[in-house]
């Protein structure tokens, strides 16, 4: 996992502010705001990071999971596509509802 977001927030202080964007069928953009993550620091340096990079990562997963066609992958972490297929399908019948339910 990354560290680097978590060790640079806990050697200098810095709260972490998860955003992203989203791109909209129509050309425009949507920023998501999450709750800021403020670093308790303790102790133990390896500990703080590792807390730290949990919380961060968490978030970045909810994130993927609701827009998967937005993100991209740097390398093949799906190896074994079996489920890929399935897990796209479900993704995009989810989207499918919450925009009907938009309406």
């Amino acid at each position: 996992a990354p560290r680097g977001p978590a060790a640079l927030a806990r050697n200098t202080g810095a709260t972490i502010l998860p955003n992203f964007l989203v791109r909209n069928g129509d050309d425009t953009y949507t920023m998501i705001m999450q709750k800021p993550i403020i670093l308790d620091k303790t102790k133990s340096k390896e500990a703080d990071i590792k807390n730290y990079t949990v919380r961060f990562l968490s978030i970045y997963e909810k994130i993927i999971r609701q827009y998967p066609e937005q993100w991209l992958w740097m390398y093949d972490r799906w190896k074994d596509r079996r489920h890929v297929a399935a897990y796209l399908k479900e993704a995009g019948a989810a989207a499918g509802a919450s925009e009907n339910a938009a309406e």
